[in-house]
């Protein structure tokens, strides 16, 4: 038995390869720049 939610969300979010915008959106960037920049070096 298949859920409405599951049924909605996966027809909201199935439909692109990147559905939350985390290539496009300039937060999200920012973001994960932020994010890796705060890991220590590779040594």
């Amino acid at each position: 038995m298949s859920l409405p939610q599951a049924d909605y969300f996966a027809g909201l979010y199935g439909e692109s390869d990147d559905p939350h915008g985390a290539r496009t959106r300039w937060y999200e960037q920012r973001k994960s720049a932020l994010r890796m920049a705060a890991l220590p070096q590779r040594r």
